[in-house]
């Protein structure tokens, strides 16, 4: 069984695969680069390059997993049109999973896991997990619901929500607000190395395949991101008569 990963929700490109045999997963690949000029522009090509590291193509997946945010308005929209489009065209199933929980997979040690993204606006996406070893890759509960806020808000409602525990603070949001966390966490919040803060896709494809085997695929007429808060373009207010 072959699956294929991928999240927009950052600025950051996420794409890879598994394959798994009899249970196990036995192959694996992942490409994780700046998205730049756009998701829009290389999306496709890196998936299709990432597939051809194992002598794969879009027609040989079995099941195809994205990020459904939180995350920006516009990679999000684009990440899900991708994947839309090739589930119709392949007639494979889709799932989303959460793309803070993917960030948290991606931690090492387990234990109480807070992803952080920078949302802009002086604002953080932000979710606590508690991350558990498995035999293969890991799994993450929720220990908070997700949310988004003021970063002073995220920060106060973390040092309340983990006190006295011992907390992992990963993503985009460390790079803009690291002093602002230090103050609120102390010492007892380890910040996470550079390869933590971005989306692992191999991770992010386990969970969805962890989720599938559950529950089954999404309903493609009716999957959609999460944004969790109002997009910044509204539509202009009619003109009185």
């Amino acid at each position: 069984m072959l699956i294929l990963s991928l999240d927009t929700s950052t600025l950051q490109s996420c794409v890879g695969w598994i394959e798994r045999e009899e249970g196990v997963i036995v192959r694996q690949a992942s490409l994780s680069a700046p998205a730049g000029p756009g998701h829009a522009e290389t999306l496709v090509s890196r998936i299709e390059m990432c597939l051809e590291l194992g002598g794969h193509a879009i027609r040989d997946l079995d099941l195809l997993v994205f990020g459904r945010g939180p995350g920006t308005f516009t990679g999000l929209r684009i990440g899900l049109s991708t994947v839309k489009g090739i589930c119709l065209a392949e007639d494979i199933p889709l799932v989303g999973v959460s793309s803070l929980e993917a960030l948290a997979l991606g931690t090492s040690p387990p234990g109480l896991v807070a992803a952080i993204v920078d949302a802009r606006r002086g604002e953080l996406f932000y979710g606590l997990y508690q991350v558990e070893a498995r035999d293969e890759l890991p799994m993450a509960r929720p220990a908070a619901p997700e949310r988004v806020d003021k970063a002073s808000t995220c920060l106060e409602i973390l040092a309340r929500e983990t006190a006295g525990q011992p907390l992992t603070v990963i993503g985009s949001g460390v790079f803009a607000y690291r002093t602002q966390l230090t103050r609120h966490l102390g010492d007892r919040a380890r910040i996470g190395s550079a390869q933590e803060h971005w989306i692992h896709p191999v991770a992010l494809a386990a969970a969805g395949l962890s989720a599938y085997d559950e529950s089954g695929g999404d309903d493609l007429d009716s999957v959609q991101p999460v944004y969790l808060r109002e997009p910044d373009a509204k539509l202009p207010k009619p003109r009185p008569l």
